[in-house]
């Protein structure tokens, strides 16, 4: 999953694989780019089978 959100997105690094809950600033202005303004809640699931909601709303 998390590699199909880096293919749709086109940004490689959205979630690094020891700091799940940190996305770097530059990565944030991407996908509010891409996604624009509107609300949108993407599930991570890190690699202890932990599950994060992140949501992307205006940035």
């Amino acid at each position: 999953m998390l590699n199909n959100l880096r293919d749709v997105f086109g940004v490689k690094n959205i979630f690094r694989s020891n700091e799940f809950d940190k996305i770097s600033k530059q990565e944030l202005s991407t996908l509010e780019k891409l996604i624009g303004k509107t609300c949108k809640e993407i599930m991570v699931i890190d690699l202890r089978g932990s599950s994060v909601k992140k949501n992307f709303c205006g940035l």
